[in-house]
């Protein structure tokens, strides 16, 4: 298909379909900014991996596209909330937040990621400060989602078994025995 068909039609599919897109988003999440980017990466995503050929599947394919745009959205929003909720409950029960302790919390936390392995240590940083999916970061590595699942498994266990010890006991990396 030559790029102008295969423009014509992608502008076709918008068209028809941004209004209907866009109303079924801020049904699901309730709330048009982040339907908004919801479509509008949905159809990215549908200009990238979509060759055309077919305008009904390519319709049925963006709104299987934006369906899961906006389940991943309203997980994000799940975790915030829970978030939210949990620091809520810390400050109804009147206990006082140390920003220093904080501070120095996360930062012991940091020093433990970099030394994970490089691809466990990747792994984690496209789930949980780029908020990638299993199936995101499977796809680029080329690995499963359970793979992936694995690699966040064994990074979070070697977090949690150095962060309280002192800064010469956590010697051994992920994986040493």
């Amino acid at each position: 298909m030559n790029a102008d068909h295969r423009k014509s039609m992608f502008e076709t599919l918008f068209r028809n379909n941004y209004v209907k897109l866009l109303r079924y988003a801020v049904y699901v999440v309730g709330d048009e900014e982040l339907a908004r980017d919801a479509v509008s990466d949905s159809f990215v995503k549908l200009w990238d991996s979509c060759d055309f050929e077919d305008a009904k599947a390519a319709e049925s394919y963006l709104f299987v596209i934006l369906r899961n745009r906006c389940l991943d959205i309203l997980r994000h929003i799940s975790v915030k909330n829970d978030y939210v909720m949990r620091m809520a409950l810390l400050l109804d029960e009147k206990e006082e937040i140390d920003i220093d302790n904080c501070d120095e919390r996360l930062h012991r936390v940091n020093a433990l990621i970099e030394r994970l392995p490089m691809r466990t240590r990747f792994v984690m940083e496209q789930c949980y400060i780029h908020e990638k999916t299993y199936k995101e970061v499977a796809q680029l590595l080329d690995i499963t989602p359970s793979g992936v699942k694995q690699h966040i498994v064994k990074g979070l266990a070697f977090i949690r078994k150095n962060f309280t010890k002192k800064d010469g006991d956590n010697d051994a990396r992920p994986g040493d025995h």
